[in-house]
């Protein structure tokens, strides 16, 4: 069947005009209804050409100002409670790229899981290093999102997000802010995670002081011996073998104290492309 387009309906016409085998009798009703149906399509292409779509003729701020405000509109309406969640969190994470850190902090209390919450103070803590703030708007931020977090349902959700803000505050450069809220933890394994992930945060800045502060704090001598380990590593990792040698001589365990002067030696080798004498590959054989 011939689609009705404005085209098929003119082409009709002439084909009508230039071979008049059509009944004459009925041959003016058909051109009236050709042309009505000619007229229609006209006006309905015209329609659909002056359609405006949102944010379609935007630019710039403008055009992400109002794609912002769509989702906003359009997540309420996503029926799946764990895809709703997600895209709640994703909309904080876009909120806060747009400085829009209160709309941000706010998305929260419309999340439903205690773990995708989380997850969300998470985010907004990190990202709040990337914004230009100074250090009383970062404290006066974490102090909402200690709120937020402190409305959150689920306790192990709640002392998991806790250990995000302590990470988040070392990241942010708020160092004694964060080891305060690393020891309001109250569970211990996630305490002693706190304070090794502020750890390697510092150790990640070269700030040695602050980051063997930071493992100090430790309880557990097995948990420390493992951080001491990983801190060493990543010292190593920037070329810092003096820190690094620090850190492995505060491990009381021989075997992970072995295995970490094993991997400095190793990426020291590494770093200076010590060469190997010739036969000396031979020598165990």
């Amino acid at each position: 069947m011939m689609s009705l387009t404005a085209e098929n309906v003119t082409k009709k016409l002439m084909d009508m005009t230039m071979n008049r085998q059509a009944n004459t009798k009925h041959y003016p009703i058909l051109m009236l209804v050709l042309i009505c149906a000619l007229f229609t399509t006209i006006l309905s292409s015209q329609s659909h050409a002056e359609v405006k779509f949102p944010c379609q003729e935007l630019h710039d701020t403008a055009a992400v100002e109002c794609a912002l405000k769509l989702l906003g509109e359009n997540i309420p309406a996503i029926n799946n409670q764990r895809w709703r969640d997600q895209s709640y969190r994703e909309y904080a994470k876009q909120l806060l790229r747009q400085n829009k850190i209160d709309e941000a902090i706010g998305i929260i209390s419309a999340i439903t899981s205690p773990d995708t919450q989380s997850l969300t103070i998470r985010a907004i803590g990190f990202g709040i290093n990337d914004l230009a703030l100074n250090d009383d708007d970062k404290n006066s931020y974490f102090d909402q999102l200690h709120i937020r977090a402190g409305l959150i349902s689920l306790k192990d959700s709640q002392e998991i997000a806790l250990t995000y803000l302590a990470m988040a505050e070392a990241n942010a450069d708020l160092f004694d802010r964060a080891l305060q809220d690393a020891k309001k933890v109250e569970t211990l394994s996630l305490r002693q995670k706190s304070f090794q992930e502020i750890a390697e945060i510092m150790a990640a800045k070269a700030e040695t002081d602050s980051a063997f502060i930071a493992l100090q704090n430790i309880e557990n001598n097995a948990f420390k011996n493992k951080a001491y380990g990983v801190i060493a590593h990543s010292f190593i990792k920037q070329g810092l073998l003096s820190p690094a040698l620090q850190a492995v001589s505060y491990i009381n365990d021989p075997y992970i104290k072995s295995e970490a002067l094993l991997n400095i030696l190793t990426k020291q080798d590494m770093a200076i492309n010590v060469p190997i004498k010739q036969g000396a590959e031979n020598l165990n054989d």
